[in-house]
Parts: C-alpha cells; structure tokens; sequence
C-alpha cells in the first residue's frame, strides 16, 4: 500500500483528499503545517507528499527542502492557490515533481499522483 503525506493549513481540503486517497486504497497522513509535515515525512516515509506552500510558521519550500533533505527519494507535488513562477522554480529546483493550483479536480490531482510515484 502506497503511504501519502498529505499536508496542507485549510482542514477541508486535508479531510477531502484524505478520504478519497483512502477510498482509493493509499494509507494517508496528514499535517497541518510545514513543520508537523516535516516531522510526519521523517515518522512515516510515504513514498508522496502533496504540500501546501503557503502554511503558517514553516512553509512549503522550506518542508519541502528538509523533506528531500532527509529521503530525497520521497516524491513531493506542490499545490498552492497563488500560481508565482518564482515559487513554482523553487519548489522544481529543490525536488518537486509537479506543482499544481489550487482548486484542483481530483481526476488531475491522480493523474500527477500516478505520474509522480513512477519517477
């Protein structure tokens, strides 16, 4: 069973991407910040992060960065509502495999799931 971190600030989102994660047969974690995302990546080693850049305290690039740091080999997909190329250029320099924008179809967020876990 595939492990998925999913880590993000706004609670309905973490609730409706884990449960369908789950209806869909991955074993899910959850965070709400980029350090308990950080700590949960170290805990848990899920083979796919899906984190939020804009979280309060730790951010995403940060988590993201210390992630890889710890198992480079953990596949990270960005997600964010503010689409900033700067960001974006960040977060692929540091390990990313996919950035997405916020609202998203989960159709498109198992399709960069898929894609990501057979890099």
């Amino acid at each position: 069973m595939e492990r998925v971190l999913v880590a993000d600030d706004e609670k309905g989102i973490v609730q409706f991407v884990g449960e369908a994660l789950r209806r869909k047969g991955y074993s899910v974690h959850v965070a709400s910040n980029g350090a308990e995302a950080f700590e949960m990546a170290k805990l848990h080693r899920p083979h796919l992060v899906l984190l939020d850049i804009r979280m309060p305290g730790m951010d995403g690039l940060e988590a993201l960065r210390r992630i890889k740091s710890v198992d480079p080999i953990i596949r990270v997909i960005v997600i964010t509502a503010v689409h900033d190329r700067e960001i974006i250029d960040a977060a692929y320099s540091m390990g990313a495999s996919r950035y997405m924008t916020k609202p998203f179809e989960l159709d498109s967020l198992a399709e960069a799931m898929e894609e990501a876990l057979k890099q």
